[in-house]
């Protein structure tokens, strides 16, 4: 395609230009100054290199901006709602139209081409793209929405420690502080891991969310240039036969310039400077009306073509402009929206939105935006006095309670401290001075009176010292009486004191330092001892006083209650005499009772023995019936097959065996015998049932039997325990007119404790033998159970065979 002075304006000044304005659907991060991933020709020569984007992605925060206004869909949107001609080209100028074709025509020269199959998967991955983007975005949007409520949250923390944190509230809440301060920071780590967390997805979301869209880029870009380069090499201007068969081509349109022809007659070389046909040129008088040419010829000579050009640049330029400012205007009115509803989030969450159409309503949105900060600021400023003024009130307040304190520490002989400054409302410099004055004269005070108490603190140690020594040694000799009491016990073991009779609460530690915390436990230990041993005083000298007039009433009717006693012990004797007889023929009886239940029981395994041989003898005999039943029934069919072979069809049979009394006499005689068979049958089967039922009471009826047996061999346990109890409790018994000493006593309580020792011992490996001889013997009757159950025959099938 050649060139000439029209393209001067336009003159391509790369052959790796890019094209602008193509319908690229560009993603939001194309408005910042990262880098965009740019692709020329030399980077589609194969699918891997081509398909590559930029590693750069942008901020977190600028995506999810992006994300919550809808700027991506909003470009797409105006992209696919924009006029196809842009509202400073003049259709009707031939001129231009022209221009920009040559100018497309070499801007898209070194363009590459696909083939089908590759254009074909470029727009399928484009297809599945989109999806993934719009669900990235939501997620996107969603996990922006968690991190800002996370913000808030901590936000808020923040503020309710801020406020916690004054003054007042400080000298409020001095007391619970220490119960709360674990809850707030178990919560404030748990806000904060949460928005780590959010923050922490909200930058993976973004960071896939670029890729995703870059790759959409890439894609529409390589598609985008593809359209540009099949356009470019199947165009071909007008030949010379064309215009001779055609002159009135160039008006048809209205002026426009020729569409591109069939692609069957392209010139298949696309260098500029490559061979052409001798009749092929271009003649832009075809493409025109005279008046135009005219017109064209006028504007070459005298220059001015060029001010269309620039004026149609300016107008491209202004365009451009209006939309950057309504893009800005429309990032202002965000950010004022987001900076209104943080300011107030409690009245301003459902502040109005942004308009997007207009920059009039923009305008206006920017400037209600404006008063409405205004006025948020005025109302700030309102609370930030009344804080000031409250925050001066507490200071005063501070202050009166510093100089009372002041007044206290001070001495008598020297004047007041001076009270604080009356309340202003303007200024708390004042408060702060005094606070500050105040705090020096408290450390003064402070200062003095330690000096003045380090004395007293002195004198005070000293004589608690002494005391302490006093202290210490009144222990040390009551030890040392405490370790003579115990040399004359182990001297005279029967004597009237005993071991246990010494007190344990005299031992305490000789090496002990004196320290104020020591001095105050042992004052108050020996003063909880004092009132311990006065109440204890006061209370034996009580019993005292009632043992003796108990003693002097009592003198008298010792004797009798002596008496009585012996009288007693002789009945109890005798008694346990009768006991030991009574528990003696009991237990005769027990045994004879167990030797019956024992011969009991085995009576009834031998007639359970006796029953499981019947019933095997039984099930072989219904085993055998069984089988001559089915003979029979085998034989019954057999014949019934050779008569219908032999003598035809039941009907003949049945009208022969009416003429023939003999056959039916027969016949009568063989279905008495089959009733007969079915009777025997039945009896059977029910003697079976009746005996299945008695070996299941007998094996009721044993275990009932066993139980009654663990029963008594457990009362007679019991018993012989009793009685033993019973002869170790009167072994040592004395007679009424014995008078033991303490040697005998004890003799006769150690052979009484290794009689106990020895019966006990004895129950136990007795119990425990027979516990083991029960439990094999339950092993044993398992076992034989289930050889008895394998055993048994399987059901019989005769009621089947009889229903047959």
């Amino acid at each position: 395609m050649d060139t000439s002075g029209l393209r001067d304006p336009f003159a391509i000044q790369g052959a790796s230009s890019e094209p602008k304005g193509l319908g690229v659907s560009m993603s939001p991060s194309s408005n910042y100054g990262l880098t965009s991933p740019e692709i020329d020709g030399s980077g589609f020569q194969a699918l891997d290199p081509r398909l590559t984007y930029s590693s750069f992605a942008p901020p977190t925060n600028v995506m999810i901006n992006d994300v919550k206004n809808g700027l991506g869909d909003a470009t797409s949107a105006a992209q696919r709602e924009r006029a196809r001609s842009s509202a400073l080209l003049n259709v009707n100028d031939p001129v231009s139209l022209h221009l920009l074709v040559e100018t497309a025509m070499g801007d898209s020269q070194d363009y590459e081409i696909l083939s089908y199959e590759e254009v074909d998967t470029i727009k399928t991955e484009l297809r599945d793209l989109q999806p993934r983007i719009e669900a990235t975005s939501r997620k996107l949007a969603m996990e922006s929405k968690v991190r800002d409520a996370a913000q808030s949250l901590g936000r808020l923390h923040k503020k309710q420690d801020a406020i916690q944190s004054s003054p007042k509230r400080n000298r409020r809440s001095m007391s619970n502080r220490s119960s709360t301060s674990g809850v707030k920071s178990n919560s404030e780590w748990k806000g904060d891991s949460e928005l780590a967390t959010s923050i922490k997805k909200c930058d993976n979301l973004s960071q896939e969310l670029w890729h995703l869209e870059s790759r959409c880029r890439l894609l529409q870009t390589q598609l985008l240039k593809h359209t540009a380069g099949i356009l470019q090499m199947t165009h071909a201007g007008p030949t010379k036969k064309e215009a001779m068969r055609s002159p009135a081509v160039g008006t048809a349109n209205n002026g426009r310039p020729d569409s591109p022809q069939s692609i069957y007659n392209y010139d298949t070389s696309r260098k500029k400077n490559s061979n052409q046909f001798e009749d092929t040129f271009d003649e832009r008088s075809l493409y025109r009306s005279p008046e135009n040419l005219d017109h064209l010829m006028l504007a070459l000579k005298n220059g001015t073509h060029h001010t269309h050009i620039d004026e149609f640049n300016d107008g491209l330029a202004s365009n451009q402009a209006l939309v950057s400012v309504e893009q800005r205007l429309e990032d202002l009115n965000n950010r004022m929206r987001d900076l209104i509803v943080k300011a107030n989030p409690d009245r301003n969450k459902d502040y109005a939105s942004v308009p997007t159409r207009s920059v009039e309503l923009q305008l206006d949105y920017l400037d209600k935006a404006l008063g409405h900060i205004g006025a948020e600021n005025n109302e700030l400023q309102k609370r930030s006095r009344h804080s000031q003024s409250e925050v001066e009130g507490r200071l005063e307040e501070a202050n009166n309670q510093l100089c009372s304190v002041i007044n206290n520490l001070r001495s008598t002989d020297l004047d007041p401290y001076p009270p604080p400054p009356r309340i202003s409302g303007r200024n708390m410099q004042e408060q702060i001075t005094y606070l500050q004055e105040a705090l020096f004269a408290l450390e003064q005070a402070t200062m003095s009176s330690q000096s003045g108490l380090g004395h007293d603190a002195a004198q005070y140690e000293a004589t608690l010292s002494g005391l302490w020594s006093i202290i210490l040694a009144g222990e040390e000799e009551a030890r040392q009486r405490k370790r003579q009491r115990r040399q004359n016990i182990a001297a005279n073991p029967g004597g009237f004191e005993r071991e246990e009779d010494l007190s344990p609460d005299e031992d305490g530690n000789t090496d002990e330092a004196f320290t104020l915390q020591a001095f105050s436990a042992k004052v108050q230990w020996l003063y909880s001892r004092a009132s311990n041993l006065k109440e204890q005083q006061s209370i034996l000298r009580r019993q005292i006083r009632q043992q003796r007039e108990l003693n002097n009433k009592t003198d008298a009717q010792t004797e009798e209650n002596t008496g009585q006693l012996h009288a007693r012990i002789e009945d109890l004797e005798s008694e346990l005499t009768h006991m030991r007889d009574d528990s003696r023929i009991e237990a005769s009886e027990m045994q004879a009772s167990l030797h019956e239940a024992s011969e009991r029981i085995e009576q009834l395994s031998a007639d359970l023995r006796q029953a499981t041989d019947d019933r095997e003898a039984k099930d072989m005999e219904l085993r055998d019936l069984e089988g001559e039943v089915v003979r029979l029934q085998t034989e019954v069919t057999i014949a019934r097959a050779d008569l219908d072979g032999a003598y035809g069809t039941r009907a003949q049979r049945a009208a022969e065996v009416a003429s023939n009394p003999e056959i039916k006499r027969e016949l009568e005689e063989l279905k008495q015998n089959e009733r007969v068979l079915k009777e025997e049958l039945k009896g059977m089967a029910a003697e079976y049932e009746a005996l299945t039922r008695d070996s299941i009471q007998n094996e009721k009826d044993r275990d009932g039997l066993e139980a009654l047996i663990d029963s008594l061999r457990n009362e007679k346990e019991r018993l012989e325990l009793d009685l033993s109890d019973e002869r170790v409790r009167w072994l040592g018994a004395r007679s009424p007119g014995a008078g033991p000493t303490g040697i005998e006593m004890t003799s006769v309580r150690m052979m009484r404790e290794d009689f106990k020792k020895m019966m006990r011992e004895k129950t136990t490996e007795a119990l425990k033998a027979l516990r083991a001889e029960q439990e094999e013997r339950r092993k044993l009757e398992a076992l034989v159970r289930q050889l008895r159950k394998g055993s048994e025959p399987p059901k019989s099938g005769l009621s089947h065979s009889m229903t047959a």
